[in-house]
């Protein structure tokens, strides 16, 4: 999901809109800040931008490896 509005505690409107949904990990950008949030099981990942600092200090993006049985990311600065 890109996402929307202001870019302050944004992965928790996103969280909220698919409150009634099963899900294991959710990606969402807009900010332009990079975010990784483990909570509950779950993954919530902002990749940021790797060509726009609108919001962030650096540009980034983030590698996420999906195995069968784990999921693991690296948030990367360019």
């Amino acid at each position: 999901m890109h996402g929307w509005g202001s870019p302050k505690n944004l992965h928790k409107k996103i969280e909220k809109k698919f409150e009634n949904y099963k899900w294991d990990i959710l990606i969402f950008g807009h900010t332009h800040s990079a975010a990784a949030i483990e909570k509950d099981n779950k993954l919530i990942l902002n990749p940021g931008s790797p060509t726009e600092k609108r919001f962030a200090k650096k540009n980034t993006y983030i590698k996420l490896i999906l195995d069968k049985n784990k999921v693991n990311y690296e948030l990367v600065e360019i």
